[in-house]
C-alpha cells in the first residue's frame, strides 16, 4: 500500500521544556508550516502556570535551550499560547508532525489544560521521512544528512522550522 500525501497537509510541533522529568513542563512552542512555497513559522516562549512545578527547572536545560527562568516571568500567559496552539494546530486542519512524539504530546497536553483542553495525536517524524522516501535508504540518508547539517539552536522554533525545511526539501 502507497501511502500519499502532501507536505502541505502537516504543521511541523517542537516544545523545549524545564527538564527532561516527568513534571517537567513546557517553556517554548515552535510551529512551521508550509503554504504557497514558504515555510511559515512562529514560536513563544510560555510563562508558566503557578501550580507548575518549579522543582522540575533543569540548569543543563536552561543552558543548552539559553532560556532562563526569568525570561519566563515576562512570556505570554500559558493560556494566550495554548488558545494560540489550539487554534494554530489543532483547529487548522493540518496533521501535527513531531521528531519526539512521546515527549511533544506530555507538553502540549499540559500546555492544552490551560484552556481546558487535550493532548492530541503526533506523527512521527522518522515515520513521515521513511514514507515520503518510500522506504529508500539512500533518499532517507540523504535526508537525515540534510536536517543534521543544518545550525541546532535547541530552540522550538528552529526544531519545528527545521523539520519543515528539511521535509520541503525532500518533496
Amino acid at each position: 500500500m502507497v501511502f500519499t500525501f502532501s507536505i502541505r497537509d502537516f504543521i511541523f510541533v517542537d516544545f523545549e521544556a524545564s527538564s527532561i522529568d516527568a513534571d517537567s513542563c513546557s517553556i517554548e512552542v515552535g510551529v512551521a508550516w508550509i503554504a504557497d512555497d514558504i515555510v511559515h513559522r512562529g514560536s513563544s516562549l510560555i510563562r508558566p502556570q503557578t501550580y507548575w512545578n518549579r522543582s522540575a527547572w533543569s540548569a543543563a536545560s536552561a543552558q543548552v535551550h539559553r532560556i532562563a527562568w526569568s525570561e519566563l516571568d515576562t512570556a505570554p500567559s500559558s493560556y494566550g499560547v495554548a488558545f494560540e496552539y489550539r487554534h494554530r494546530v489543532l483547529h487548522s486542519g493540518y496533521t501535527a508532525v513531531s521528531d519526539a512524539p512521546e515527549w511533544d504530546g506530555a507538553w502540549a497536553e499540559k500546555l492544552l489544560e490551560a484552556v481546558d483542553g487535550h493532548g492530541h495525536q503526533f506523527v512521527d517524524f522518522d515515520h513521515l521521512v521513511r514514507s515520503a522516501c518510500r522506504g529508500n535508504a539512500k533518499a532517507i540518508n540523504h535526508t537525515y544528512a540534510h536536517l543534521e547539517a543544518m545550525p541546532s539552536l535547541h530552540r522550538a522554533g528552529c526544531g519545528a522550522s527545521g523539520d519543515g525545511l528539511t521535509s520541503r526539501h525532500e518533496s
